[in-house]
């Protein structure tokens, strides 16, 4: 079962690496590491609102990613954000609409591994003629072999079982 969950690419160059928001910053260390290999010169960062104070204010994923991200390297000019979505399917629309504008046509998707399938399978419907090429974090807390042994990959397994099914309930 934790292993289905998984989908893995070989990776080549490609115009920008996507890290979707989750998991206390492994996801933005892996997608750091592979922007350092040169996978890319830039890295879109994918996560809305956390907190909206009065006034307008808000605290984004996105934001605190790209600030892991300089902390780790990362230069500014390389770093877009996508700081309004609050779903899988809002990360791949909102992102497909900025890379369409920069005109960018192929993409590694860095997320969790018991995320990756899941969260191709709704990239490559929405991204049209853009290449993906998914890379789940190599050397996470996850383990597809004993994904039962902690509550933690329990809770993460059957909760992405529930979301492909809603997801194909959704179309």
């Amino acid at each position: 079962m934790g292993k289905l969950l998984i989908k893995s690419d070989p990776l080549s160059k490609t115009d920008i690496i996507i890290v979707l928001a989750g998991e206390q910053g492994e996801r933005v260390q892996y997608g750091v590491e592979l922007y350092k290999q040169g996978y890319a010169g830039k890295i879109l960062f994918s996560g809305g609102s956390i907190v909206d104070f009065p006034g307008g204010e808000k605290i984004t994923w996105a934001g605190l990613m790209k600030e892991y991200a300089t902390l780790l390297g990362v230069p500014e000019n390389a770093i877009i954000l996508q700081d309004e979505s609050r779903s899988t399917q809002e990360d791949a629309l909102f992102s497909f609409r900025l890379l369409q504008k920069q005109n960018f046509y192929s993409v590694i998707l860095v997320t969790s591994p018991y995320h990756s399938r899941r969260a191709y399978l709704i990239f490559k419907q929405i991204f049209e003629d853009i290449k993906i090429h998914s890379a789940p974090v190599a050397n996470s807390w996850y383990d597809a072999n004993s994904w039962w042994k902690s509550f933690k990959g329990r809770y993460q397994v059957v909760r992405e079982y529930f979301a492909y099914i809603w997801y194909f309930l959704e179309g």
